[in-house]
């Protein structure tokens, strides 16, 4: 004997009232007309904005131009099933909390939604309270993902700015110590020229020589720093 559409909602059992109701958009997706009417009213009687659509090609349409933070749908729907809504959903709006019910307990279908990314898996006849709980708790996973995201997005941003920050700070220190060298070469000049451009020359032939040898980039630069300064102690010679 078929079951009746309004049989494929079990009556709600009691259960403990939620202590947090959310003012969220949800999506119902099922080609039976009375499962959308009757999920949809249980959803606005617990706070939520929801509404319908009768095929996933219909959701993908109300998907492209509003948010909704939770999607619950059928699986067994004529054309584009509820599973190829899902594959959907995880790429082009992975932020939102899928929850897929069908009137065929298949583990199959159950394995593959859960493996697609759906927060939960509910068969039909679906208790409201089932329902309602796995809303509450996709919901709140929802929040949880989303807030460990912008941490984490914020952490990169605060760690992203001090490497900047501190990148920044070592060029300063690296032109300082730069400008410094060249003061003291520019005073040694101006005692000795002679001696000024044997330093230059004994840069360059440093240079020269640690290229040949394989010196790194770093090992160069430090090469190039101490040639220059090999004769600044004759600053501090007295001219006698």
């Amino acid at each position: 004997m078929p079951t009746s559409s309004a049989a494929l909602i079990a009556p709600r059992m009691d259960s403990t009232a939620h202590a947090q109701i959310y003012q969220a958009r949800l999506l119902v997706v099922d080609d039976d007309e009375a499962v959308r009417r009757i999920v949809a009213e249980l959803l606005q009687e617990e706070g939520y904005d929801p509404a319908i659509a009768a095929s996933a090609e219909e959701a993908l349409e109300l998907l492209s131009k509003n948010q909704f933070e939770l999607v619950i749908s059928d699986i067994k729907m004529p054309g584009v099933d509820g599973l190829a809504l899902l594959r959907n959903l995880r790429e082009s709006h992975p932020e939102t909390a899928v929850i897929m019910m069908t009137g065929f307990g298949q583990i199959e279908s159950a394995v593959e939604a859960l493996k697609l990314g759906a927060s939960d898996y509910l068969t039909k006849p679906v208790r409201l309270a089932a329902l309602s709980d796995s809303v509450l708790t996709a919901l709140n996973r929802r929040f949880e993902n989303l807030e460990a995201a912008n941490y984490q997005k914020s952490l990169e941003g605060d760690v992203a700015s001090k490497t900047r920050e501190l990148e920044q700070a070592y060029a300063q220190i690296n032109e300082t110590y730069k400008l410094t060298l060249e003061a003291l070469v520019t005073a040694l000049d101006a005692r000795e020229c002679e001696t000024g451009h044997h330093s230059q020359r004994v840069v360059k032939y440093s240079l020269a020589i640690g290229q040949k040898l394989g010196l790194s980039t770093e090992e160069l630069e430090q090469l190039a720093r101490g040639a220059l300064l090999h004769d600044i102690g004759k600053i501090g010679v007295p001219d006698s």
